[in-house]
Formats: C-alpha cells, sequence, structure tokens
C-alpha cells in the first residue's frame, strides 16, 4: 500500500492557521491540536478539566468553534455513560477544523433521547438549547 506525500508547503499552511486560530480564539489552550495534511483539517480538543460540568465542556464547544462556518455536527453514544460530541467547519479556504469533546450521559439523559452508537447530525440550535438546558439545571442546583 503506497501513500501520497504531502507537500511541505501544505503542512506549512495548515499549522500556521492551526497556530492563528489557537492564540485568536479566547479559550484556554486546547488539550490536544492534531494535523491532518491529507484531508487538510486540523482537530482540536477542547481543555476544561476532566470531569466537568457538561454546560462547560458545550460551551468550550461553542467557543472554539463561533468563528468556523458552514458548521455540522454530530453526536453519539460510543458508550451508555457517554455522549461524544464533534462539530466541523470551514476555517479558512480548503481548511477544515473539527472540534471534539464528550460529557456524561447522565447530566443530558432527562432532556433528549440519546444517540445510538452510530453518529447522528444535530444542528448548532440543538446543541446550543441543550447547552442552556444544563446550564438551568446547573443554576437550579447551586441554589438549592
Amino acid at each position: 500500500m503506497s501513500q501520497q506525500l504531502v507537500s511541505l508547503s501544505t503542512v506549512t499552511t495548515l499549522a500556521l492557521a492551526a497556530s492563528r486560530y489557537v492564540d485568536s480564539t479566547p479559550a484556554p489552550t486546547p488539550a490536544r491540536v492534531a494535523l491532518n495534511p491529507h484531508s487538510r483539517c486540523i482537530e482540536i480538543q477542547p481543555r476544561v478539566g476532566y470531569q466537568a460540568p457538561a454546560v462547560e465542556v458545550l460551551g468550550s464547544l461553542m467557543v472554539w468553534t463561533h468563528r468556523l462556518s458552514g458548521i455540522t455536527a454530530t453526536w453519539w453514544c460510543p458508550a451508555p455513560d457517554r455522549l461524544h460530541i464533534t462539530i466541523t467547519g470551514r476555517l479558512a479556504p480548503g481548511i477544515t477544523a473539527r472540534v471534539y469533546d464528550e460529557i456524561p450521559t447522565t447530566a443530558c439523559r432527562s432532556l433528549m433521547v440519546l444517540p445510538g452508537d452510530s453518529p447522528e447530525t444535530v444542528t448548532a440550535d440543538e446543541l446550543y438549547v441543550l447547552a442552556m438546558a444544563l446550564r438551568d439545571i446547573s443554576e437550579t442546583e447551586g441554589a438549592a
């Protein structure tokens, strides 16, 4: 099996785009940034903190993707206790950014019908509504 080599200029372009995007996004340094020169994609996993509240995780995903265009999102439950969320969009012509994280299903089980282990398309509005519902629950629990 042979694999076509990627030009150094493609790698450099992708690295510069990733660096600019990370530096200009008003969020903590991500936990992971990966470059995939073959698909011209930058993958980012935000740094929220292990076992952070689900609303913080969703908020972080939204901060990291608010400047992308052509956003699409998917979610799925590869395990009964985890909801994985991936948001993909265009960063610049020919460059895609993919931002991903996960939240515990216990946080959202009462708010939605959980998807199965196959990715399901979700809109940015649906993610926003889920984040607002999680925020309301968090504020109610905090006031109690």
